[in-house]
């Protein structure tokens, strides 16, 4: 279930967002009707999940550790376009697929039992950020290297805690992963496919997509498409 958390910056519901993935990754949010949470330290940005400067006299060693083991994120690119750069980093001119989509498309289409936030990520400069808007332990899921501006990042956020026992006891074992299910309908308004994929790899995606309900919102990229004088 999505909630709206004063401490996260939430876009407006009109805010246009997109997820671009490989063929493979686009079946498994098929079958499984499930966005998949990455766990913050397993990503391959090693500053990511790590407090900026401003925070370090309230945050132990050992928090700075944890608490990225503990924040699950699935992430999306706002933009108004497709983006070429995307289409490169995270999906394929070939054989990629863009799910296009918005805020309030997003936040409606979460219908998982655990609890969700979304927030855009602020990209700073580690090193001279003081600014401390929030003492939260979700603070490094919303910020980023300046080096990364160019993802203009939306993420939809979850908390994955050990589980405590009757005694206040928690295991030592950590939460590998996570997912959170959605009504596709309702998630994916708009879906298009890699510039350069063949059309008989289009025409197969959107035989598949139609057995999950999905109609009406096929696109092919025309982003290389020459222009017509």
């Amino acid at each position: 279930m999505y909630y709206l958390h004063s401490d996260f910056k939430t876009p407006a519901d009109d805010l246009i967002v997109w997820r671009y993935m490989s063929v493979d990754k686009y079946i498994s949010l098929l079958q499984t009707r499930a966005l998949h949470m990455c766990r913050l330290d397993r990503f391959d940005d090693p500053w990511e999940g790590y407090w900026p400067v401003g925070y370090r006299e309230f945050i132990s060693d050992d928090m700075d550790v944890k608490s990225k083991k503990y924040l699950f994120v699935n992430c999306w690119h706002a933009n108004d376009y497709e983006s070429a750069a995307m289409w490169d980093l995270y999906g394929s001119r070939h054989s990629g697929v863009a799910i296009k989509t918005t805020i309030g498309s997003l936040k409606r289409s979460i219908i998982d039992e655990e609890d969700f936030f979304i927030g855009a990520v602020q990209y700073v400069d580690y090193e001279r950020y003081t600014e401390r808007s929030m003492l939260n332990i979700a603070v490094p899921a919303f910020i980023k290297r300046l080096s990364f501006l160019h993802e203009q990042e939306v993420r939809l956020l979850s908390f994955g805690f050990p589980t405590v026992d009757a005694e206040g006891n928690s295991p030592d074992t950590e939460v590998q992963a996570m997912s959170c299910k959605v009504d596709l309908t309702n998630l994916m308004e708009e879906i298009y496919f890699s510039p350069t994929m063949p059309s008989w790899l289009v025409t197969a995606l959107i035989d598949v997509s139609e057995k999950y309900g999905l109609t009406d919102c096929f696109n092919q990229s025309n982003l290389y498409d020459r222009l017509v004088k």
